[in-house]
């Protein structure tokens, strides 16, 4: 079964999220929170600080395990444990676009994150 650790990053009541980009194989085009797939032997949290950092070149320094959720399209991507991590605090520049995994990067209310076309509909619940 495959994992995945992922950050949502909280500021002064805002969301970052990050809009997939379209050639993705997962989840195409829709906005979803940063992070990925961990490594064979890799914990959740150094895949959360690793895939944070080569995402958006930021540092969690300062997050907590706040929901695990299963992949919703088991059928199409296989079965996968999603670990969301809310991330308070973090070192290193201002999240940006660091590599072509996001085409876009916004910083939202609960309200307009809810909105949004989401890569996974338990994102509403937990935002």
């Amino acid at each position: 079964m495959r994992h995945c650790s992922c950050a949502l990053f909280v500021r002064d009541g805002r969301l970052l999220l990050g809009r997939r980009s379209a050639a993705k194989s997962f989840y195409p085009g829709v906005w979803d929170l940063i992070g990925g797939h961990a490594r064979p032997g890799e914990t959740r949290v150094a895949a959360l600080l690793r895939e944070v950092e080569e995402e958006v070149g930021s540092v969690p320094t300062e997050f907590s395990l706040v929901q695990t959720v299963p992949e919703p399209s088991p059928e199409a991507h296989s079965p996968g444990v999603y670990h969301v991590f809310l991330v308070r605090r973090w070192s290193g520049r201002e999240p940006y676009l660091r590599n072509a995994e996001h085409v876009e990067l916004g910083w939202f209310t609960a309200s307009g994150a809810r909105r949004l076309t989401l890569a996974d509909p338990a994102y509403i619940e937990l935002f």
